[in-house]
Protein backbone atom coordinates (compact mmCIF):
# COMPACT_ATOMS: atom_id res chain seq x y z
CA UNK A 1 0.00 0.00 0.00
CA UNK A 2 2.66 2.60 1.03
CA UNK A 3 4.36 1.75 -2.78
CA UNK A 4 1.17 2.53 -4.08
CA UNK A 5 1.20 5.43 -2.48
CA UNK A 6 4.54 6.85 -3.11
CA UNK A 7 4.00 5.57 -6.57
CA UNK A 8 1.27 7.97 -7.20
CA UNK A 9 2.86 11.10 -5.31
CA UNK A 10 5.86 10.91 -7.58
CA UNK A 11 3.59 10.46 -10.91
CA UNK A 12 1.68 13.40 -9.32
CA UNK A 13 4.83 15.75 -8.71
CA UNK A 14 6.36 14.62 -12.24
CA UNK A 15 2.99 15.96 -13.62
CA UNK A 16 3.25 18.99 -12.06
CA UNK A 17 7.08 19.43 -13.00
CA UNK A 18 6.08 18.57 -16.38
CA UNK A 19 2.74 21.40 -17.00
CA UNK A 20 5.57 24.15 -15.40
CA UNK A 21 8.05 22.51 -18.25
CA UNK A 22 5.53 23.33 -20.48
CA UNK A 23 4.56 26.90 -19.27
CA UNK A 24 7.90 28.07 -19.12
CA UNK A 25 8.74 26.80 -22.25
CA UNK A 26 5.25 28.93 -23.71
CA UNK A 27 6.53 32.15 -22.06
CA UNK A 28 10.18 31.59 -23.62
CA UNK A 29 8.71 31.22 -26.96
CA UNK A 30 6.78 34.25 -26.24
CA UNK A 31 10.11 36.04 -25.77
CA UNK A 32 12.30 34.57 -29.03
CA UNK A 33 9.12 35.07 -31.71
CA UNK A 34 7.56 38.86 -29.81
CA UNK A 35 9.63 40.16 -27.84
CA UNK A 36 12.91 39.90 -29.80
CA UNK A 37 11.65 40.36 -33.39
CA UNK A 38 9.46 43.78 -32.03
CA UNK A 39 13.32 45.07 -29.73
CA UNK A 40 14.85 44.58 -33.20
CA UNK A 41 12.18 46.12 -35.57
CA UNK A 42 12.00 49.32 -33.22
CA UNK A 43 13.49 52.12 -34.76
CA UNK A 44 14.16 54.79 -31.82
CA UNK A 45 16.48 53.67 -29.03
CA UNK A 46 13.97 54.83 -26.24
CA UNK A 47 11.14 52.46 -28.61
CA UNK A 48 13.27 49.66 -27.68
CA UNK A 49 14.00 50.75 -24.20
CA UNK A 50 10.33 50.92 -23.48
CA UNK A 51 9.31 47.60 -24.81
CA UNK A 52 12.15 45.63 -22.42
CA UNK A 53 11.10 47.51 -19.52
CA UNK A 54 7.41 46.02 -19.80
CA UNK A 55 8.89 43.18 -20.95
CA UNK A 56 11.99 42.42 -18.60
CA UNK A 57 9.86 41.76 -15.48
CA UNK A 58 8.17 38.31 -17.38
CA UNK A 59 11.24 37.69 -19.03
CA UNK A 60 12.56 37.46 -15.14
CA UNK A 61 10.06 35.29 -13.99
CA UNK A 62 10.93 32.75 -16.86
CA UNK A 63 14.43 32.71 -15.18
CA UNK A 64 12.93 32.30 -11.80
CA UNK A 65 10.20 29.09 -13.57
CA UNK A 66 13.57 28.05 -15.02
CA UNK A 67 15.53 27.84 -11.89
CA UNK A 68 12.92 26.13 -9.53
CA UNK A 69 12.53 23.51 -12.56
CA UNK A 70 16.32 23.04 -12.48
CA UNK A 71 16.08 22.20 -8.48
CA UNK A 72 13.23 19.63 -9.27
CA UNK A 73 14.21 17.69 -12.30
CA UNK A 74 14.14 14.57 -12.20
CA UNK A 75 16.25 13.10 -14.67
CA UNK A 76 19.83 14.19 -16.57
CA UNK A 77 18.00 14.94 -20.11
CA UNK A 78 15.63 17.71 -18.01
CA UNK A 79 17.88 18.93 -16.14
CA UNK A 80 19.79 19.40 -19.10
CA UNK A 81 17.19 20.73 -20.92
CA UNK A 82 16.26 23.06 -18.04
CA UNK A 83 20.33 24.41 -18.03
CA UNK A 84 20.28 25.05 -21.48
CA UNK A 85 16.73 26.93 -21.47
CA UNK A 86 17.70 29.05 -18.63
CA UNK A 87 21.34 29.91 -20.28
CA UNK A 88 19.75 31.24 -22.98
CA UNK A 89 16.77 32.91 -21.23
CA UNK A 90 19.09 34.77 -18.72
CA UNK A 91 21.78 35.35 -21.76
CA UNK A 92 18.81 37.16 -23.67
CA UNK A 93 18.29 39.70 -20.75
CA UNK A 94 22.07 40.68 -20.15
CA UNK A 95 22.00 41.48 -23.88
CA UNK A 96 18.69 43.30 -23.53
CA UNK A 97 19.92 44.88 -20.31
CA UNK A 98 23.34 46.28 -21.96
CA UNK A 99 21.78 47.19 -25.34
CA UNK A 100 18.81 49.08 -23.60
CA UNK A 101 20.55 50.22 -20.14
CA UNK A 102 17.81 49.11 -18.31
CA UNK A 103 18.16 47.35 -15.18
CA UNK A 104 21.31 45.75 -13.72
CA UNK A 105 25.29 45.54 -15.26
CA UNK A 106 25.25 42.32 -16.98
CA UNK A 107 26.68 39.28 -14.52
CA UNK A 108 27.69 36.55 -16.58
CA UNK A 109 27.29 35.53 -20.52
CA UNK A 110 25.91 38.60 -22.74
CA UNK A 111 25.00 37.48 -26.55
CA UNK A 112 26.49 39.45 -28.80
CA UNK A 113 23.28 41.23 -30.39
CA UNK A 114 19.77 40.54 -29.91
CA UNK A 115 19.98 38.20 -33.03
CA UNK A 116 22.69 36.15 -31.29
CA UNK A 117 20.16 36.02 -28.64
CA UNK A 118 16.92 34.62 -30.67
CA UNK A 119 19.73 31.97 -31.78
CA UNK A 120 20.87 30.29 -28.30
CA UNK A 121 16.76 30.56 -27.64
CA UNK A 122 15.60 29.07 -30.61
CA UNK A 123 18.51 26.45 -30.28
CA UNK A 124 17.59 25.69 -26.76
CA UNK A 125 13.78 25.78 -27.46
CA UNK A 126 14.77 22.46 -29.99
CA UNK A 127 16.86 21.10 -27.24
CA UNK A 128 13.57 21.13 -25.61
CA UNK A 129 11.18 19.86 -28.54
CA UNK A 130 13.26 16.81 -30.05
Amino acid sequence: MTAVVLWLRSRAARRRWEADFAAALTETRWLAVEILPALQRAKEPAEVEGAWTVARPRVMAIESDFEALSATASDEQSAAQVAALLAAVRGTRATADQQTGVGDPAHGPVFVDLFDARRHLDDALALANP
